[in-house]
């Protein structure tokens, strides 16, 4: 962090905005992929006589291999359906954006406490914390942006195969045949939607620390105007504004 490089005490540091800005940025992802790999729900759809049932099993990595699906009669075929490939390769980048953030926040703390108060190390850390603000913010926003809208797609798909096969079913129930209308049951998709949520809440947070460390390597080049040394920055420094001159020796 380029608040270790103010010369500020550690537990100054604890109590000011960048320290929790910091945290922030290691805990969210936390919140993120948890709610996104943990997820499982089942979609059904039967009716009541059982000779028409399907399920689609909806869980992370989101791919629909073991077709668990409509079994009619022994001479009839099961459906076959599968998930969008998109919707796969969009939920791991999520993941492993959210991972990724997670390890470049830590590994910032760990360098910047190592190298704490070291006047000469300070810009070349702030220049690679802005550098990997920058990507990981991109990064953030694009996977978290693309896992929104592959959650969408994700639903519209369950529920158009539900949908399908149900029509199905009502197709060949006879008429006045109440057993054969099909129940259908669709997935809660509550737990992925605070995983996007939690994803643009991460994003604004890295945002707000790009803007921070941006001001911090702007803020020496405006104190060097007035002949201020950029590295010292806010260290303390004696007072010698108010000392008394010192008497001059007499010969």
């Amino acid at each position: 962090m380029a608040l270790l490089f103010r010369g500020e005490s550690r537990r100054k540091i604890f109590r000011h905005h960048l320290f929790w800005i910091k945290i922030a940025e290691i805990v969210l992802p936390l919140l993120m992929f948890p709610f996104c790999v943990v997820y499982e729900d089942q979609g059904s759809l039967h009716t009541k006589d059982k000779i028409y049932w399907f399920n689609i099993t909806v869980k992370y990595p989101f791919k629909y291999y073991e077709n668990i699906t409509a079994i009619y009669t022994e001479e009839e075929t099961p459906l076959k359906f599968s998930f969008d490939g998109a919707i796969n390769i969009c939920a791991q980048l999520f993941v492993a954006v959210s991972v990724l953030s997670m390890m470049v926040a830590l590994v910032m703390v760990v360098f910047s406490i190592i190298v704490h108060k070291a006047d000469s190390m300070a810009r070349p850390v702030m220049y690679s914390e802005l550098f990997s603000a920058i990507i990981v913010s991109f990064l953030l926003v694009m996977s978290t942006s693309l896992w929104l809208y592959n959650v969408f797609t994700l639903r519209k798909e369950v529920e158009g195969e539900l949908n399908r096969f149900a029509s199905y079913a009502k197709s060949n129930c006879v008429d006045g045949q109440e057993d054969c209308n099909p129940i259908k049951k669709f997935p809660d998709y509550t737990t992925l939607f605070l995983s996007v949520g939690f994803g643009f809440v991460t994003f604004l947070v890295w945002l707000v620390n790009t803007v921070l460390v941006y001001r911090d390597i702007l803020q020496p080049v405006q104190e060097d105007t007035n002949g201020n040394n950029a590295l010292i920055w806010a260290q303390e420094l004696p007072d010698t504004h108010n000392r008394n001159p010192e008497p001059a020796q007499s010969s």
